[in-house]
């Protein structure tokens, strides 16, 4: 998108969380132009109003929104280095041999049921996607880590607001992001951040999940009740142990 510069953030210009429904982005740009007075015609300035219309006219179109998020995802993987300056790995850079075997097992334990999608946009981003039958066709988003740490939570939480734009709101869904890793850094620190960003984000979190499979085992205690998806993983999971 030519239009996107990088430097220019246009949540933060809209002044909305990135996960904001579509009525709650229009709601601000009225806000902000009307109420605010960052119209022309209400003393506004003309550099500032261009730039609000700008970041609105991203946002406020699916297509664009989704193709601006998906630049910001990747932005974030090229400048995530550890603090010794050198690029950490994306999930899919390396692959590892333990992390396939598991989901090639999932996926033959879940199918016929869930089928493996490759040829949509957002499942070059993830390691699986298997999607569930009709009529909601509930998926299943799969990234994999050696070992997770807090300096892939963001990128994780990147994914999951994806998989949140990259859904209608009009269809009854219960989408679910699994993070597998054989090791876990700071995992009760990971779930809680969990927590907090579903408290802040309903829009976002309410009818997906994120969970977490470390080491072949499905950490899900911070799920008040489990979305189909997740509870086939687990009888997946059961019965493969």
């Amino acid at each position: 998108m030519s239009a996107v510069l990088w430097g220019k953030d246009y949540y933060r210009t809209l002044q909305v969380h990135p996960c904001a429904h579509p009525e709650i982005i229009k709601s601000a740009y009225r806000t902000i132009m009307l109420r605010l007075g960052k119209h022309p015609d209400h003393g506004g300035e003309v550099t500032e109003a261009q730039a609000i219309n700008e970041a609105y006219g991203v946002l406020n179109d699916p297509s664009k929104r989704a193709e601006y998020d998906q630049l910001i995802l990747r932005a974030d993987e090229r400048v995530g280095s550890d603090r010794s300056g050198n690029e950490t790995q994306t999930p899919s850079s390396a692959p590892i041999p333990e992390a396939e075997a598991l989901l090639e097992e999932i996926k033959n334990r879940l199918s016929p049921q869930y089928r493996e999608v490759s040829d949509l946009p957002l499942a070059a981003a993830f390691n699986l996607l298997l999607e569930g039958p009709p009529p909601f066709r509930n998926r299943l988003f799969f990234t994999v880590y050696d070992q997770l740490s807090p300096d892939h939570w963001q990128r994780v939480f990147n994914l999951l607001r994806l998989v949140s734009l990259r859904r209608s709101p009009w269809v009854p869904r219960a989408d679910a992001v699994v993070v597998v890793s054989r090791e876990v850094d700071e995992r009760q620190g990971f779930l809680k951040e969990c927590l907090r960003r579903s408290s802040l984000s309903p829009w976002t979190w309410g009818s997906k999940s994120l969970a977490l499979l470390e080491n072949g085992h499905l950490h899900s205690e911070f799920f008040l009740y489990l979305p189909p998806p997740l509870a086939e993983l687990r009888s997946a999971l059961t019965v493969s142990a």
